[in-house]
């Protein structure tokens, strides 16, 4: 099994599946999934929160932040402690769209594990964690040898 051509399908299928909402919103999948974050993450609401949970770049989040706080849905609220600190806040307006995404988000992730055992949902966790360790320890060992 090809798990790069896997996961580049499960990738089209879930972006498919939003170009309804994102039409709709004239949104880019990129402010979708900031969207989806900040509403399920309230405390973790920095742009560097979102580049390491969404694993975009810091332009491709900033571009997407300052759509989304052009079109009125999210707000740039300065730390009130620390000044170089922005959190990124969803505006009261937006409720229709925020659970819309949610709902089809939540679908999507139930229809992805469905028939799917939840010893073999863990054990799968368990491998993609190993593998992303292992990742983060070759992207170290990469940078190193740069120096």
């Amino acid at each position: 099994m090809n798990i790069r051509k896997q996961v580049k399908k499960f990738q089209k299928a879930y972006e498919d599946s939003f170009e309804d909402i994102r039409k709709r919103y004239n949104l880019t999948m990129k402010e979708i999934m900031v969207l989806n974050y900040l509403n399920n993450n309230k405390e973790k609401n920095t742009s560097k929160d979102l580049v390491d949970a969404v694993m975009a770049t810091k332009s491709h989040i900033s571009l997407s932040v300052d759509n989304l706080a052009q079109k009125g849905i999210i707000e740039k609220i300065q730390d009130k402690e620390d000044k170089k600190i922005v959190h990124l806040i969803l505006t009261d307006r937006f409720h229709d769209l925020l659970d819309e995404i949610s709902k089809r988000s939540k679908y999507l992730t139930e229809k992805t594990i469905e028939n799917i055992s939840k010893k073999d949902i863990e054990i799968t966790e368990n491998t993609l964690k190993k593998i992303l360790d292992n990742i983060e320890n070759l992207i170290v060992e990469i940078n190193n040898t740069k120096n």
